[in-house]
């Protein structure tokens, strides 16, 4: 049999996002598979050098009106990028008072979760690896008032995360400010909510971006505002038998989004901010912190914050750990500029960029994401998707000719389902 990576993307206000490009470098287009710490698969289309059969995806694509719908698009070595034959595409309720899901979410291949503010629910669906198609789990949708606290804001955001072993699910309410927090069945994919979900964060963060460290133990909470910039950051402890939150301490950084290594060492992090913010000063550097093995603080290691040539607005970290890679804004343009590379050093947190970083001969992103194999980064440009494959040795990305026209360009996430 094939082996296949499936690929999900969420495209909505499809009219407002083409009207903020000509201003705004970057706006809303990511929530990852789970995040960049997972570790690689034994599976898909990768073999570390990025030499695969076929990727699959599927997105959210406005069919016209405020009708809202899940498509499928697969990567072949034959045909390249295209649409998936026979895909049966579940259908979201309308947009209501221009309110909009901002996150996507895939567990273990297989589970696909989308908060969906304008009717208050949370979507949950099981890939079925045959046809591709999405099936709705028991008792989905779920009643969600809290996804109407999810900001609808043109900027990258990942209010949606799961632990590197995918067996529990938290998401964001910036509005209310809290954390619900569930526990998944790995083998029906049904939701059941935490201990103590939903918990509340005032008085130490306002929740916008979520990202767990390598391992799964610690949840990191950031706090940013409509402009993307970073506001501060916490950490909260996650009880590795039922997903509950515990502690809640503000750490004293002002990260807008953060990803961990699949070590569980390091936490690599980026400022952020759009083209649109009224200060339009950019931060040019990734940071690099060390984390407290017991309680899940934050150190920076020595050279840190480290120079970039574009301000980094996020990032993404290769499966196996070794490479750092961010999108970003040229300061001089205010757009979108080339993807940069770093190798991670995995005893210092040292990054060191790559030879040919930034790489200006792939296509210009505005988010970037790998399957788990780490054998193909995902490039997402203004109503386009691309890939390249990626030399796990060297960590140098290599752009394929295949790209795909694309109504939209709202968040996304990848999986291998195999």
């Amino acid at each position: 049999m094939t082996k296949q990576v499936r690929l999900v993307l969420s495209l909505m206000l499809v009219a407002a996002a083409a009207l903020l490009l000509a201003s705004c470098g970057h706006y809303t287009c990511g929530a990852t598979f789970g995040n960049s710490s997972c570790s690689a698969s034994g599976g898909g289309i990768g073999t570390g050098n990025g030499n695969g059969a076929v990727t699959v995806a599927s997105y959210f694509i406005a069919n016209g009106g405020n009708t809202r719908n899940m498509n499928s698009i697969e990567l072949t070595s034959a045909a390249g990028l295209v649409t998936t034959p026979g895909f049966s595409n579940p259908v979201l309720p309308p947009l209501v008072n221009n309110l909009y899901s901002d996150a996507l979410l895939i567990v273990n291949k297989k589970f696909v979760y989308v908060p969906y503010g304008p009717s208050a629910q949370l979507f949950a669906w099981s890939i079925n690896s045959t046809t591709m198609d999405l099936v709705a789990i028991s008792g989905s949708p779920y009643p969600a008032t809290y996804a109407q606290g999810i900001p609808p804001v043109f900027v990258i955001m990942q209010p949606i995360a799961t632990t590197p072993n995918g067996n529990f699910l938290f998401i964001a309410d910036t509005n209310d400010q809290q954390i619900i927090s569930y526990q998944i069945d790995q083998n029906t994919g049904a939701l059941t909510q935490s201990p103590g979900s939903p918990l509340s964060t005032s008085g130490v963060v306002t929740p916008w971006n979520l990202a767990t460290d390598g391992q799964g133990r610690f949840l990191y909470v950031t706090e940013g505002n409509d402009f993307g910039e970073g506001q501060n950051i916490a950490v909260y402890q996650i009880n590795q038998t039922n997903g509950s939150l515990s502690g809640g301490t503000a750490l004293g950084f002002n990260m807008w989004q953060v990803q961990g290594d699949s070590s569980g060492n390091f936490l690599v992090g980026a400022t952020g901010e759009t083209s649109n913010a009224p200060d339009k000063l950019l931060d040019q550097s990734l940071h690099v912190f060390s984390i407290n093995q017991t309680n899940g603080t934050l150190t920076p290691v020595s050279g840190s914050p480290f120079a970039t040539v574009s301000a980094p607005t996020w990032v993404v970290i290769h499966p196996n750990g070794k490479f750092v890679y961010s999108v970003g804004i040229v300061p001089t343009t205010n757009g979108d500029g080339p993807l940069e590379g770093f190798s991670l050093d995995s005893t210092t947190g040292l990054l060191t960029t790559i030879q040919g970083s930034p790489f200006s001969n792939l296509l210009i992103p505005f988010g970037a994401m790998f399957d788990q194999t780490g054998g193909n980064l995902f490039l997402h440009v203004p109503n386009e998707l691309g890939f390249c494959t990626v030399n796990s040795a060297t960590g140098v990305p290599t752009l394929s000719s295949s790209t795909l026209h694309i109504s939209g360009n709202l968040p996304w996430a990848v999986t291998d389902t195999q």
